[in-house]
């Protein structure tokens, strides 16, 4: 229907072993298939996984964050230095500012921007951030209740929404419905419950995460057998957790 640049296009669908599409607006639900396909695709953390090798564990490396430290005097403090020149989906930049408007919104009751949808899904991931505090524009501070080792493990699972876009459309609602990050992927359509479709963000800061292909079409098929079937029937190109009787079959394919 598109043509030939549509026939060119390429395209992975992917069958998701969640009920539902996963929240857009920042911090997504659905466990952790949300953070999968919703969080680590439109958004980034300060600190992200290496996931380059598949026959060693995953190590922390540098995300929205070049850098960070604790405190020599001072073990409930935390620096860390921002990553320059990093841009929004919409061409925005990443700052301190965006940071510190972003723990407002899992955390400040009473701004405008608080988000209890949010709030409760990150609540369990960074339960030691006390505060955080702008230095300067690509410097922030993080004070923990006491001290504590995790903090960039906690970070990695925390997503940085576009403070300007959420100012620009007003409300969370909106905001799910055209989500703006600095993640790999852009989304483009959603029909609940039946499909998500994303675009690739050519002008990733990472070059090596710059997405290979130019689609991904997120299908939730929490059902085994059915999400089975989707992949033998080649309604989809990958799925995960296979009905056990189907895996002589699959192999046989």
């Amino acid at each position: 229907a598109g043509g030939p640049a549509a026939a060119q296009e390429k395209v992975l669908r992917v069958g998701m072993t969640a009920a539902d599409i996963p929240y857009t607006a920042g911090q997504p639900d659905q466990g952790f298939e949300g953070f999968r396909f919703m969080g680590y695709m439109l958004y980034d953390p300060l600190v992200l996984w290496d996931l380059s090798s598949a026959d060693k564990p995953a190590a922390l490396m540098p995300g929205l964050a070049e850098s960070w430290s604790v405190d020599a005097t001072d073990k409930t403090k935390w620096t860390f230095k921002l990553r320059q020149g990093v841009k929004y989906h919409d061409g925005g930049e990443f700052t301190a500012d965006d940071v510190v408007w972003n723990f407002e919104v899992a955390r400040d009751t009473k701004a405008k921007h608080y988000d209890a949808k949010q709030a409760a899904q990150i609540a369990t991931r960074i339960p030691d951030l006390k505060e955080v505090r702008k230095v300067d524009k690509y410097t922030i501070e993080i004070v923990t209740h006491t001290p504590t080792a995790y903090v960039p493990y906690e970070v990695s699972f925390w997503f940085m929404p576009s403070k300007a876009h959420y100012e620009k459309v007003g409300s969370w609602d909106a905001f799910a419905r055209q989500p703006v990050g600095t993640g790999p992927w852009k989304l483009q359509r959603v029909v609940p419950r039946e499909r998500a479709e994303m675009v690739g963000h050519k002008e990733y800061w990472d070059a090596r995460r710059v997405p290979k292909v130019d689609r991904v079409v997120l299908l939730p098929i929490p059902e085994a057998s059915a999400r089975t079937a989707a992949l033998l029937s080649r309604q989809v190109d990958w799925i995960e957790a296979p009905s056990p009787d189907t895996i002589p079959r699959l192999k046989q394919a």
